[in-house]
């Protein structure tokens, strides 16, 4: 694979991730607004069924990072939090 390859899907399946963290988001917001506009103690099921739709969506999301967040080249695993952003831990490929 050539750089500009490795780097665009690198680019590529951080994306997949964020959109899915960001829709995450709005359904856990969009729960809490519900929850908030609605005066009643007893329960209300739209706000938790946003919530809780939020939460699934959520832990598939965190659950598919950790699945598609690799090196293209050698398949080792790209922490977000790795000190060095711009290479590949394992092989040293420019994924940035």
């Amino acid at each position: 694979m050539t750089e500009n390859e490795i780097i665009r899907e690198v680019h590529w399946r951080n994306r997949i991730c964020n959109y899915l963290f960001l829709l995450a988001f709005l359904w856990i917001i969009a729960g809490i607004i519900v929850a908030i506009g609605n005066s009643r103690a007893n329960g209300d099921w739209p706000s938790d069924t946003f919530v809780f739709v939020g939460l699934g969506i959520f832990t598939a999301a965190l659950t598919l990072s950790f699945a598609i967040s690799r090196c293209p080249v050698c398949d080792g695993y790209l922490n977000r939090f790795r000190p060095d952003k711009e290479r590949c831990a394992h092989c040293g490929a420019k994924v940035r």
